[in-house]
Formats: structure tokens, C-alpha cells, sequence
């Protein structure tokens, strides 16, 4: 999953990262370079700030999300029911007999 798509895959990714690092500089015995945390450091600084303009509206959203819960008409009528999930592509080979919508079913385009 893409960091960019999914900010808490991104965060969540960053731990385990950060700890692989600690512990890859603790065995190569680099922990002392200083050379090492000042790369580090400035690596790090330059992905945030390539990240600021992606990450500045998510921050926005949540702050958005905080003035309320929302009505539940709206995540009802994007949320897929299960004659959604059970309806093959009529392109899939397998299950190309079974290709026929229900009523009502979503397109599996927006072209189509």
C-alpha cells in the first residue's frame, strides 16, 4: 500500500522502519558516527517536506471530520450490499454465466 493513498499505512510503516535502522546502526557499530545522524536527519527532513503538501490536507480532513459525526444517509449510500460483492465481472471466464447484474447493482466502470 502506498504511503501517499493511505497516511496510516505510511505512519504504521514508520515504526518498524525507524527500529530496523537503530538496530542495523547498533551491529554495523555506526551508532557513534555522527555523519550517519546528521544524513539521517536531513533525509528525513527532505521526505517531510516533499510529504507537507500531501500530508497538509489530510490534516485539514481531520480537522473537518471533528466538527461532527456525520448523518448516516451519506456512508449508507456509498457502502456496497451484498448483491454488490456477489456479482461477477462478465469478463471473468470462471464465473462468466453467473455475469448477470441484479437490479440496482453498481457498474463496474465509470464508463459503463
Amino acid at each position: 500500500m502506498n504511503g501517499l493513498s493511505v497516511v496510516h499505512w505510511l505512519v504504521l510503516t514508520l515504526v518498524p522502519l525507524a527500529a530496523v535502522g537503530i538496530v542495523l546502526a547498533i551491529r554495523e557499530r555506526a551508532e557513534r558516527d555522527p555523519n550517519l545522524w546528521k544524513r539521517g536527519a536531513f533525509a528525513l527532513g527532505a521526505a517531510g517536506i516533499v510529504l507537507l503538501p500531501f500530508l497538509i490536507p489530510y490534516a485539514e480532513g481531520v480537522e473537518a471530520l471533528r466538527d461532527g459525526p456525520q448523518p448516516d444517509e451519506r456512508p449508507l449510500a456509498f457502502s456496497a450490499l451484498p448483491k454488490h460483492w456477489l456479482t461477477s465481472s462478465p469478463t471473468n471466464r470462471l464465473w462468466a454465466g453467473s455475469a448477470r447484474r441484479p437490479r440496482g447493482s453498481w457498474p463496474s466502470s465509470p464508463a459503463s
